[in-house]
């Protein structure tokens, strides 16, 4: 029915808007209606234009792996004839699994950074950095620059790693106080146990020199290392030994404790001025400078601390007195000792040969008489070779048991003196020595001095 057409009345008008659902658009006023004339060429060309579209894009077909049946329709998983899944098709239990295995990935990777990483490492590397450079070279860095350039340069979730991502910077520099330097630096890192942290600690006690990882309790009772720069020993502290150190970061004390129990990880930071950058003349242009020399202070307590680190690093050995006796060997001298041929027996030996020897000695006075020695003083020894004395006053004269005294020749005299009779030698300490078999044993023969002749 056209509703534009003169022919139509108002009262078939009123009649078809009744019979018209609500919402509909005779209900409209005639001036605000559009023509459906007009309207309809223009929905029969996005008819067509949509189905175009929909022609221009073909289904997707395949073919079922087990049957080879046709497949046309994307919504069949499984083939009708023989239930075959659909090759190509949407695999639920395939894309959950891969779904699975990635969120187990993460999970693993994310413990694994969480079980490596320490807390505020960049904190504490620079407190390190700020406290060395003013002891070492008296210059203090712009804190804003600083902590700026290693938050965008060497954001590491370790000590160590901080220093390695500092020193692969080869163009970066830094401020000092007052923009008047350029510094390029360089971090030396070298791994400590707790002895030598202690022992560096007693060597610059107020400077933080080295970063520590301490296991501390952290959010909901989880432990976690925490970076902390060590300065200081604990004060008072009865028990084992305590070090103390700064933290930077925000969730932890600004001081936290440390000892053998505790530490993660330690590692003593020297910073390395490389070049230096000053601004001089008016147009302020950098001009490249060597770096500064050493304070004096530095010097001293480097040699303080590496004697320190020398003796504490030599191993010392166990010299109790059980181990020496079961493994010594017994020492030769030991054994002259027991033998009487020591230094001491030695020089007691040439002290009484000395004095026996010596005319005024004891014991050359009691071998020698009222008026001069006694005849068996001066004894001969007959043999194959020249004749030989033997030392006079040591009293150790050999007897051979086999021979016999020769027969002393005495001339007559009327009168003989006292000093003439003949004596037997008091050779009692001596007697029964017998001689090594096979051996010539010579004649000890006694001389007699004889009185002068009266017919001489």
């Amino acid at each position: 029915m056209d509703f534009d057409s003169p022919s139509i009345s108002r009262a078939s008008r009123a009649s078809h808007n009744e019979r018209l659902p609500a919402g509909s658009p005779a209900f409209l006023p005639p001036r605000r209606r559009l023509l459906v004339s007009k309207t309809r060429p223009s929905q029969a060309v996005k008819r067509q234009d949509s189905s175009s579209e929909s022609e221009q894009l073909p289904a997707k077909s395949s073919r079922c792996s087990n049957c080879g049946h046709l497949l046309t329709d994307m919504d069949l998983v499984f083939c009708p004839h023989c239930g075959q899944r659909r090759a190509g098709g949407l695999d639920m239990a395939a894309a959950f699994d891969a779904v699975r295995n990635a969120v187990e990935e993460e999970k693993a990777r994310q413990s694994r950074t969480a079980s490596t990483a320490v807390l505020h490492s960049l904190e504490a590397v620079a407190m390190v950095v700020q406290d060395m450079l003013q002891v070492k070279y008296g210059l203090v860095l712009d804190e804003a620059d600083l902590f700026a350039k290693l938050r965008h340069h060497c954001n590491g979730s370790t000590p160590e790693e901080v220093v390695s991502l500092f020193n692969s910077q080869r163009d970066l520099h830094f401020r000092t106080r007052g923009c008047q330097r350029l510094l390029a630096l360089q971090l030396d890192w070298k791994p400590m146990d707790f002895p030598q942290l202690c022992a560096m600690v007693k060597t610059m006690p107020g400077t933080a020199s080295g970063v520590a990882a301490a296991q501390e309790t952290v959010g909901e009772g989880t432990a976690a290392p925490v970076a902390i720069a060590v300065f200081r020993e604990a004060y008072g502290a009865d028990g084992p030994k305590m070090l103390m150190g700064r933290c930077g970061g925000s969730s932890a004390p600004p001081l936290l404790a440390l000892n053998a129990r505790n530490l993660r990880l330690a590692g003593l930071i020297e910073p390395r001025i490389v070049s230096e950058l000053r601004t001089a003349g008016p147009s302020k242009k950098p001009v490249e400078r060597t770096a500064p020399p050493w304070r004096d202070e530095y010097v001293s307590a480097t040699k303080a601390q590496d004697s320190a680190l020398l003796e504490r690093s030599v191993p010392k050995l166990d010299l109790s007195e059980a181990p020496r006796k079961a493994l010594r060997r017994p020492s030769p001298r030991r054994k002259d000792e027991k033998g009487g041929s020591s230094a001491t027996s030695s020089a007691r030996l040439t002290q009484c040969s000395t004095e026996a020897s010596r005319s005024y000695s004891p014991e050359r006075q009691r071998l020698s008489g009222p008026h001069g020695p006694l005849p068996f003083a001066n004894l001969q020894v007959s043999g194959p070779g020249p004749g030989l004395e033997p030392p006079m006053g040591l009293g150790l004269y050999q007897e051979p048991a086999p021979c016999p005294m020769e027969p002393i020749t005495v001339l007559p005299q009327p009168s003989q003196p006292a000093w003439a009779q003949p004596q037997t030698p008091r050779l009692s300490g001596l007697m029964g020595l017998t001689p090594p078999t096979g051996l010539d044993v010579p004649k000890l023969t006694p001389r007699v001095l004889a009185p002068p002749s009266p017919w001489m």
